[in-house]
């Protein structure tokens, strides 16, 4: 997971209380795409999924 504006980045949060509530928001809502915004695109999908479904 990563806080950063950069411009190659996969996603990102200004600060880490928005990472934070975002990343709270995701699992709360079983959301793995949201969740996958905070991650580089070689984790794939299968493990924002597994990740969701473990919280």
């Amino acid at each position: 997971m990563g806080i950063s504006n950069e411009p190659d980045s996969p996603g990102g949060a200004p600060s880490r209380g928005e990472l934070a509530s975002d990343v709270q928001s995701a699992l709360h809502d079983q959301d793995g795409k949201a969740l996958g915004e905070y991650f580089s695109p070689a984790a794939g999908d299968d493990y924002r999924k597994s990740l969701v479904d473990r919280f």
